[in-house]
Protein backbone atom coordinates (compact mmCIF):
# COMPACT_ATOMS: atom_id res chain seq x y z
CA UNK A 1 0.00 0.00 0.00
CA UNK A 2 1.58 3.41 -1.40
CA UNK A 3 1.77 6.21 1.64
CA UNK A 4 -0.88 8.34 -0.48
CA UNK A 5 -3.79 4.88 -0.64
CA UNK A 6 -2.70 5.14 3.17
CA UNK A 7 -3.53 8.33 3.88
CA UNK A 8 -7.02 8.27 1.63
CA UNK A 9 -7.66 4.90 4.08
CA UNK A 10 -7.13 7.69 7.06
CA UNK A 11 -9.14 10.05 5.86
CA UNK A 12 -12.51 7.87 4.54
CA UNK A 13 -12.08 5.90 7.94
CA UNK A 14 -15.84 5.94 9.62
CA UNK A 15 -14.44 7.92 12.69
CA UNK A 16 -12.18 10.57 10.85
CA UNK A 17 -13.26 13.93 11.34
CA UNK A 18 -12.50 16.80 9.07
CA UNK A 19 -9.00 18.08 9.60
CA UNK A 20 -6.48 20.34 8.58
CA UNK A 21 -3.15 19.59 7.07
CA UNK A 22 -1.43 20.64 10.27
CA UNK A 23 -3.72 18.64 12.53
CA UNK A 24 -3.08 14.90 10.17
CA UNK A 25 0.51 15.32 10.44
CA UNK A 26 0.24 15.80 14.40
CA UNK A 27 -2.13 12.44 14.55
CA UNK A 28 -0.05 10.67 12.17
CA UNK A 29 3.18 11.78 13.32
CA UNK A 30 4.55 13.26 10.75
CA UNK A 31 8.23 14.69 10.63
CA UNK A 32 8.73 18.21 10.01
CA UNK A 33 10.91 17.00 6.78
CA UNK A 34 8.02 15.21 5.80
CA UNK A 35 5.26 17.62 6.13
CA UNK A 36 6.12 19.27 2.53
CA UNK A 37 5.11 15.43 1.31
CA UNK A 38 2.36 15.49 3.12
CA UNK A 39 0.82 18.61 1.56
CA UNK A 40 1.58 16.88 -1.96
CA UNK A 41 -0.26 14.11 -1.51
CA UNK A 42 -3.36 16.37 0.39
CA UNK A 43 -3.51 17.80 -2.97
CA UNK A 44 -3.44 15.07 -5.20
CA UNK A 45 -6.10 13.40 -3.62
CA UNK A 46 -8.06 16.24 -3.82
CA UNK A 47 -7.07 17.20 -7.56
CA UNK A 48 -8.25 13.76 -7.91
CA UNK A 49 -11.86 14.37 -6.83
CA UNK A 50 -11.14 11.59 -3.89
CA UNK A 51 -11.29 14.30 -0.71
CA UNK A 52 -12.49 17.81 -0.52
CA UNK A 53 -10.93 20.96 1.33
CA UNK A 54 -14.27 22.35 2.90
CA UNK A 55 -14.89 26.22 4.10
CA UNK A 56 -12.52 25.98 6.83
CA UNK A 57 -9.62 24.46 4.94
CA UNK A 58 -10.33 21.32 6.55
CA UNK A 59 -9.81 17.87 4.64
CA UNK A 60 -12.97 15.02 4.49
CA UNK A 61 -14.07 12.11 2.27
CA UNK A 62 -15.69 12.56 -1.01
CA UNK A 63 -16.91 9.14 -1.85
CA UNK A 64 -20.13 7.42 -1.14
CA UNK A 65 -23.49 7.52 -1.95
CA UNK A 66 -23.72 11.22 -1.73
CA UNK A 67 -20.96 11.79 -4.30
CA UNK A 68 -20.39 11.19 -7.67
CA UNK A 69 -17.63 11.59 -10.27
CA UNK A 70 -19.01 11.91 -13.85
CA UNK A 71 -18.81 13.64 -17.40
CA UNK A 72 -21.27 17.15 -17.54
CA UNK A 73 -23.37 17.79 -20.49
CA UNK A 74 -24.35 21.21 -20.56
CA UNK A 75 -27.40 22.60 -21.96
CA UNK A 76 -27.80 25.79 -23.70
CA UNK A 77 -30.19 27.52 -21.19
CA UNK A 78 -27.46 26.83 -18.29
CA UNK A 79 -28.38 23.64 -16.27
CA UNK A 80 -26.87 19.94 -17.15
CA UNK A 81 -26.66 16.82 -16.23
CA UNK A 82 -24.11 14.58 -14.76
CA UNK A 83 -23.44 11.11 -15.85
CA UNK A 84 -21.01 8.42 -14.20
CA UNK A 85 -19.84 5.78 -15.86
CA UNK A 86 -22.81 3.65 -14.37
CA UNK A 87 -25.20 5.71 -16.37
CA UNK A 88 -26.73 6.95 -13.46
CA UNK A 89 -27.61 10.77 -14.63
CA UNK A 90 -27.87 13.67 -12.00
CA UNK A 91 -29.53 17.11 -13.00
CA UNK A 92 -27.59 19.95 -12.38
CA UNK A 93 -29.05 23.49 -11.91
CA UNK A 94 -27.76 26.69 -13.52
CA UNK A 95 -26.53 27.85 -9.88
CA UNK A 96 -24.61 25.28 -9.54
CA UNK A 97 -22.34 24.31 -12.14
CA UNK A 98 -19.60 25.97 -10.96
CA UNK A 99 -18.41 26.93 -14.02
CA UNK A 100 -17.48 23.75 -15.35
CA UNK A 101 -18.02 23.35 -19.44
CA UNK A 102 -19.92 20.79 -21.60
CA UNK A 103 -17.38 17.83 -21.72
CA UNK A 104 -15.48 17.83 -18.11
CA UNK A 105 -15.07 15.27 -16.01
CA UNK A 106 -16.63 16.41 -12.54
CA UNK A 107 -17.10 15.50 -8.65
CA UNK A 108 -20.34 16.50 -7.66
CA UNK A 109 -22.77 16.21 -4.23
CA UNK A 110 -25.98 15.12 -4.31
CA UNK A 111 -28.39 17.60 -2.95
CA UNK A 112 -32.23 15.79 -3.81
CA UNK A 113 -32.85 12.65 -3.94
CA UNK A 114 -35.64 11.74 -6.22
CA UNK A 115 -37.50 8.36 -6.02
CA UNK A 116 -39.62 8.75 -8.84
CA UNK A 117 -37.78 6.94 -12.20
CA UNK A 118 -38.94 9.67 -14.52
CA UNK A 119 -37.49 12.19 -13.17
CA UNK A 120 -33.58 12.78 -11.89
CA UNK A 121 -32.06 13.51 -8.67
CA UNK A 122 -30.37 16.47 -8.06
CA UNK A 123 -26.70 17.95 -7.07
CA UNK A 124 -24.52 20.57 -7.51
CA UNK A 125 -20.39 20.56 -8.64
CA UNK A 126 -17.90 20.78 -6.36
CA UNK A 127 -14.97 20.22 -8.23
CA UNK A 128 -13.69 20.09 -11.62
CA UNK A 129 -11.40 17.37 -12.21
CA UNK A 130 -10.03 17.95 -15.75
CA UNK A 131 -11.52 19.88 -18.75
CA UNK A 132 -11.58 17.36 -22.27
CA UNK A 133 -12.03 20.34 -24.72
CA UNK A 134 -9.53 22.87 -25.15
CA UNK A 135 -10.43 24.03 -28.61
CA UNK A 136 -13.63 25.85 -29.49
CA UNK A 137 -15.23 26.89 -32.72
CA UNK A 138 -16.84 30.20 -33.06
CA UNK A 139 -17.67 33.47 -34.31
CA UNK A 140 -15.02 36.26 -33.28
CA UNK A 141 -16.69 39.78 -31.61
CA UNK A 142 -14.50 42.70 -32.21
CA UNK A 143 -14.80 45.33 -28.72
CA UNK A 144 -12.84 48.35 -28.60
CA UNK A 145 -10.09 47.19 -25.97
CA UNK A 146 -10.78 43.16 -25.74
CA UNK A 147 -12.01 40.66 -27.95
CA UNK A 148 -14.60 37.60 -27.31
CA UNK A 149 -15.57 34.47 -29.01
CA UNK A 150 -19.00 32.93 -28.94
CA UNK A 151 -19.33 29.63 -29.54
CA UNK A 152 -20.83 27.52 -32.33
CA UNK A 153 -22.09 24.09 -29.97
CA UNK A 154 -24.67 26.04 -28.39
CA UNK A 155 -23.48 23.43 -25.26
CA UNK A 156 -20.49 25.61 -24.76
CA UNK A 157 -22.64 28.14 -22.47
CA UNK A 158 -19.57 30.38 -22.13
CA UNK A 159 -18.24 33.26 -24.36
CA UNK A 160 -14.37 32.98 -24.32
CA UNK A 161 -12.47 36.28 -23.33
CA UNK A 162 -9.37 37.40 -25.69
CA UNK A 163 -7.35 40.27 -24.80
CA UNK A 164 -6.36 42.68 -27.31
CA UNK A 165 -2.83 42.02 -27.90
CA UNK A 166 -4.36 38.23 -29.14
CA UNK A 167 -6.47 39.95 -31.40
CA UNK A 168 -5.06 42.18 -33.56
CA UNK A 169 -5.33 40.36 -36.80
CA UNK A 170 -8.64 39.60 -36.28
CA UNK A 171 -12.07 40.65 -38.05
CA UNK A 172 -14.84 41.69 -36.36
CA UNK A 173 -17.52 38.51 -37.21
CA UNK A 174 -14.81 36.03 -38.86
CA UNK A 175 -15.19 32.32 -37.80
CA UNK A 176 -12.26 31.30 -35.41
CA UNK A 177 -10.63 28.90 -33.52
CA UNK A 178 -10.29 29.71 -30.12
CA UNK A 179 -7.67 27.83 -27.53
CA UNK A 180 -9.07 28.14 -24.10
CA UNK A 181 -5.62 29.79 -22.07
CA UNK A 182 -7.58 30.02 -19.02
CA UNK A 183 -10.57 27.77 -17.38
CA UNK A 184 -13.62 29.55 -15.83
CA UNK A 185 -14.56 29.65 -12.22
CA UNK A 186 -17.88 30.18 -11.00
CA UNK A 187 -17.99 34.09 -11.92
CA UNK A 188 -15.23 34.71 -14.66
CA UNK A 189 -15.76 33.74 -18.29
CA UNK A 190 -12.62 30.92 -20.02
CA UNK A 191 -9.91 33.08 -21.57
CA UNK A 192 -8.48 32.34 -24.25
CA UNK A 193 -6.12 33.16 -27.85
CA UNK A 194 -6.91 32.85 -31.48
CA UNK A 195 -5.51 29.43 -32.55
CA UNK A 196 -6.58 29.60 -35.87
CA UNK A 197 -8.93 31.83 -38.35
CA UNK A 198 -11.10 30.10 -40.50
CA UNK A 199 -12.68 33.27 -42.53
CA UNK A 200 -15.83 35.08 -42.72
CA UNK A 201 -18.92 32.42 -42.16
CA UNK A 202 -19.82 33.22 -46.49
CA UNK A 203 -16.55 32.45 -47.35
CA UNK A 204 -16.05 29.52 -49.67
CA UNK A 205 -15.34 26.27 -47.59
CA UNK A 206 -15.61 28.17 -44.26
CA UNK A 207 -18.67 26.34 -43.10
CA UNK A 208 -17.13 22.85 -43.83
CA UNK A 209 -13.73 23.61 -42.29
CA UNK A 210 -16.02 24.80 -39.07
CA UNK A 211 -17.47 21.78 -38.37
CA UNK A 212 -14.16 19.44 -39.20
CA UNK A 213 -12.25 21.82 -36.73
CA UNK A 214 -15.53 21.50 -34.25
CA UNK A 215 -15.50 18.20 -34.66
CA UNK A 216 -12.36 16.96 -34.75
CA UNK A 217 -12.77 15.12 -38.11
CA UNK A 218 -9.97 13.98 -40.39
CA UNK A 219 -9.65 16.95 -43.06
CA UNK A 220 -8.99 14.70 -45.99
Amino acid sequence: MTRKEMLLGFISDKNYKPMKASEIAIILNIPKNEKQELKKLLDELENEGSIIRNSKNRFQCATGENFIKGTFYANAKGFGFVIDDDGEKLFVPPVDTFGALNGDFVLAKLTKRISDADKCSEAKIIKVISHTIENIVGTFVKSKNFGFVVPDDRAFTSDIYISKKHCADVKNGQKVVAKITKWPSENENPEGTIAEILGFPHDDGVDIKSLIRQYSLNEE
